[in-house]
């Protein structure tokens, strides 16, 4: 039987700029829990810093697989926040020059969570500090989206590093109530050519896939384009998903689980590998059952530069931004906010696409470009922080 005690700490410090309006929003919360395994887990919580009491154990059949339990204290991301500057960060983002501040949403949140494992063999704590940013132009009714996440707290320096973004998000605010529905004669499949959190939302999709617990998971040897490699990297410097222990609190590691189109590894618990499925490392959920989640998924950058990907592209379909994806059965689908007609290597104009459906099985063995430059996408999944660092990518997939 195994036994464990867990806690979760978390501070947020909101600012928000909503179409003229001001907000500073602080929030705090403190969960504990207890959790036991006896072949199916047994989890108590509450919202409190008493640990609840088991009063009952539910016992199954399963096992858990042995695992390196870390056994430790760190701190990454965590700074001395000055509210003024985080305000004068999302002051500057909703008075930049490209709109008007009555047309913009700025919610900027700096979130320091405290984790805690206390287990057989020690305690395993983590203590980290991330952004995340949220930005929306509203413009004759449409609306256009960037967001942006980061280890440690905001600085109103930050402003130019991320100036590029913003002027490419007032470029797409501005053209977005022009865009025109794509013909339903040109609907079928296209060259696409996913940018940005398009391409994150594909990796995304297709690691549900590599999940232990999926019920559609892709055997191992499954074959994909040999342009694709994808590795689960809980170590990204920058990312938000940065992490040296899981929820389970087993040591975590790099894991490929894609090797030149080949699929050769899961995303893993300690009891899905005790069923004999993948290495352990990837739960999330301390006061569920834990499931298989990935932290960092990074696909390895291609020999392409984007000005020779758009160059050797005759004609195509740009995605960039997206309203939302899921991948049921074999098929990947993406519903874009923004899609633009490219043709002989010129943006030509924005056009309305209602989705962009892959199979997995077909569409992902036609990718025959990946760029060389990373786009990092922040995102929380049922509470937990999942992030994809994904360049562009060139395939056949159905549009319509």
């Amino acid at each position: 039987m195994y036994r464990d005690v867990v806690r979760l700490h978390s501070k947020v410090l909101e600012v928000a700029w909503r179409l003229g309006s001001f907000e500073v929003n602080r929030y705090e919360a403190v969960f504990s829990g207890q959790r036991i395994y006896a072949g199916a887990w047994t989890i108590v919580s509450s919202s409190s810093e008493q640990v609840p009491e088991v009063k009952h154990v539910v016992r199954g059949n399963g096992k858990l697989a042995p695992a390196k339990l870390y056994s430790s204290k760190y701190s990454v991301g965590v700074e001395n926040v000055d509210e003024s500057e985080l305000v004068e960060f999302v002051e500057a983002i909703a008075n930049f020059e490209a709109w008007s501040p009555n047309e913009v949403e700025v919610d900027l949140t700096y979130n320091v969570e405290r984790r805690v494992i206390e287990h057989p063999e020690g305690v395993a704590e983590e203590v980290k500090g991330f952004t995340l940013i949220n930005i929306a132009v509203v413009q004759k009714g449409k609306a256009a989206s960037l967001a942006i996440g980061f280890l440690g707290a905001p600085k109103k320096s930050h402003i130019k590093l991320i100036r590029g973004f913003l002027e490419d998000l007032a470029t797409r605010a501005r053209l977005l109530p022009r865009a025109q529905r794509l013909n339903p004669l040109a609907a079928g499949k296209w060259t696409v050519i996913l940018y940005r959190d398009a391409a994150a939302a594909l990796v995304h999709e297709l690691s549900h896939l590599l999940e232990a617990t999926s019920l559609q998971r892709l055997p191992l040897g499954f074959r994909v384009s040999e342009e694709l490699s994808i590795q689960d990297d809980p170590f990204y410097p920058q990312s938000p998903a940065y992490r040296l222990f899981d929820d389970e609190a087993v040591e975590v590691k790099r894991k490929t689980l894609i090797e030149a189109g080949i699929v050769v590894g899961y995303l893993s618990t300690r009891e899905t590998a005790g069923a004999g499925i993948g290495e352990p490392g990837n739960a999330s959920g301390l006061f569920h059952r834990p499931i298989p989640r990935h932290t960092t998924l990074h696909v390895k950058p291609g020999d392409w530069r984007e000005n020779e990907l758009f160059e050797e592209t005759k004609q195509a379909i740009l995605v960039d931004e997206i309203l939302e994806a899921n991948v049921a059965d074999d098929v990947i689908t993406i519903v874009p906010e923004t899609a633009w007609l490219v043709e002989k290597g010129v943006i030509v104009k924005p056009i309305i696409v209602s989705r962009i459906r892959i199979r997995v099985s077909r569409e992902l063995k036609t990718i025959d470009a990946i760029t060389r430059t990373p786009w990092l996408r922040v995102g929380l999944e049922k509470g937990a922080v999942v992030c994809e660092l994904t360049p562009a990518i060139r395939l056949q997939a159905y549009v319509d």
